[in-house]
């Protein structure tokens, strides 16, 4: 009974005005919806085939309307990558999905999410892709939902039977990693129940790159198991800055990294005082810290070095000007603060949004006067949304390959009528076509399916802010807001703002008086881990120095 009024408790909460499911369309001919309409897809579900099906497949006239009548899909992204999957599942015969995407549909879709038109700028790509769906394959029944992931519970993931993403940013697919691993039960002995486990498909592409992943939650490795091996940030060498630069952003590092630290003073970004190239002491701790949200300071990194591309100018529209909005009508009609103001980053300011068309035209506008006083060509509106979003240009046909691929892995895995990937599918379409399979093993270390602690090494000497700076710029963990607690739950550190500072005092303090050699550290971060517990084992070694990124 508590559980049925849990789940009710959840679909009440998913009824309001960014959820819903379009009308139903009848299918015309349904004479024929038996006999002819999913006659290939029958054929396949009813035929035994010892070679190409797995043991558990059970050829059988009804497999076909237990697909369809049984079967829950929830996909996750509505975007180049979730219009083809959608479309995908309904000419598969899949009748009960539903979509979850938080974006609206931008002009700048039109040419690669081909389920939106012109009219349809402005609204929830969720909704309109439901119903371009809906309406083109009758039978299909797909519920929309415009809310972030992380506001629907456990009743809700739980009510489904395979889970595919076509997402665009690492932190909602491990968090939805993490969920969906969560929800796995075991028994006494530790076995887990197979009836608790959701398939779990990760779709992704990056200009003509992709990959298709299957994750079996605590059964196979998981999205987790390999997030330490993602490409990290793009740094420059110190050679290469301080002798001859080649590129523009050679230039702003030079700023940044071999300027910076040998300011005194700073008043503003045209008058300082900077200790000459042959004092040593040019990274002394009472020179000047790098404020990245001081308008000032970046400012001043940004006069160092001259703009020679368009991506140049909107990255000083975005970064330099627009913190000193104080208020916007349109792109046009607008208040900035001049810039001896020190309260251009006050939270009083305006927010950008970047799905705003007047704030990304305000951007814009102030880039092509940035590129015109160093006549620079090649700035574009669609640039400006590129840069500012972080945006890599999508190609339809990556996304209609690699969505294909997601929605074979989803039958495959659902009816068992043939073996499933195992587990990661690689595509590479830039030079040719080349693809490759192979198995990722699990992670006996994996903070979400493992068992094993990572191992910190660390002089018993080292401080707690140390080792916190260690576990930020950790490159397996990759964490964001964690906080730490010893095994038997006492608490060292916890990075909400409201209990923050009560605990700010431990990181002056030396890891001998917070915890014993080999201490079990339990560490948590909801929004990357959910739910999930990180655990680090503390070994002191002496001598074993930890020094943070100078970038820090």
């Amino acid at each position: 009974l508590q559980s049925i009024m849990t789940d009710s408790k959840d679909e009440k909460e998913i009824e309001d005005d960014k959820s819903g499911c379009p009308a139903l369309t009848p299918f015309k001919f349904a004479d024929q919806e038996k006999a002819e309409r999913w006659k290939s897809l029958r054929n396949m579900l009813s035929r035994a085939s010892e070679k190409f099906a797995p043991p558990p497949f059970d050829p059988e006239e009804d497999n076909l309307a237990i697909m369809q009548e049984d079967f829950r899909v929830l996909v996750v992204g509505a975007g180049g990558l979730g219009c083809e999957i959608l479309k995908n599942l309904a000419l598969s015969g899949f009748k009960d999905i539903e979509v979850i995407d938080l974006d609206i549909i931008d002009l700048s879709n039109l040419n690669r999410q081909f389920l939106f038109r012109k009219k349809d700028i402005g609204e929830p790509k969720a909704k309109i892709a439901a119903q371009f769906v809906m309406q083109r394959v009758p039978g299909c029944t797909i519920r929309w939902y415009q809310k972030p992931l992380q506001d629907f519970g456990e009743g809700f993931y739980s009510k489904f039977n395979v889970v595919i993403a076509g997402l665009d940013n690492v932190e909602a697919r491990r968090w939805l990693n993490a969920m969906l691993c969560d929800l796995v039960q075991t028994d006494d002995d530790g076995q887990v129940d197979p009836d608790s486990i959701i398939p779990f498909i990760d779709g992704g592409t990056e200009g003509f790159l992709g990959q298709a992943r299957l994750f079996v939650p605590m059964m196979s490795s998981c999205f987790e198991c390999s997030v330490g091996t993602m490409t990290p940030p793009k740094v420059f060498q110190s050679c290469t800055i301080a002798s001859i630069p080649r590129r523009p952003e050679h230039c702003i590092a030079y700023a940044h990294k071999m300027l910076w630290p040998r300011l005194r003073s700073l008043k503003s970004a045209s008058s300082y005082d900077m200790a000459p190239i042959e004092d040593k002491n040019v990274s002394d701790p009472n020179g000047i810290k790098l404020d990245n949200d001081d308008v000032e300071h970046m400012s001043w990194i940004f006069n160092r070095a001259v703009p020679r591309r368009p991506e140049h100018c909107i990255a000083y529209a975005h970064k330099m000007l627009w913190p000193r909005l104080r208020s916007l009508k349109s792109a046009s009609s607008y208040d900035m603060a001049p810039i001896e103001d020190k309260n251009v980053s006050d939270p009083n300011g305006i927010k950008l949004d970047n799905d705003d068309v007047e704030h990304m035209s305000w951007i814009f506008n102030r880039a092509v006067e940035r590129a015109e006083k160093f006549k620079i060509e090649g700035v574009t509106y669609n640039l400006t949304m590129q840069v500012v979003k972080n945006i890599i240009p999508a190609i339809a046909s990556t996304n209609a390959l690699i969505s294909a691929l997601c929605v074979n892995e989803a039958l495959k895995v659902l009816t068992w009528c043939s073996f499933g990937l195992n587990n990661y599918y690689m595509y590479m379409g830039q030079d040719g076509v080349y693809s490759r399979t192979f198995n990722y093993k699990k992670n006996p270390q994996c903070q979400v399916c493992g068992s094993e602690p990572l191992i910190y090494k660390l002089d018993p000497g080292t401080t707690f802010g140390t080792f916190y700076q260690k576990l930020l710029n950790d490159p397996v963990l990759k964490l964001k807001t964690p906080s730490v607690s010893t095994n038997e739950d006492k608490a060292l550190f916890m990075a909400g703002k409201a209990l923050r500072s009560l605990y700010e005092e431990n990181m002056s303090k030396t890891l001998t008086q917070l915890m014993a050699d080999n201490a079990i550290l339990r560490i948590s971060d909801p929004k990357i881990l959910g739910k999930g517990i990180a655990k680090i084992k503390m070994v002191f070694e002496a001598g074993a120095i930890y020094v943070p990124p100078k970038d820090e």
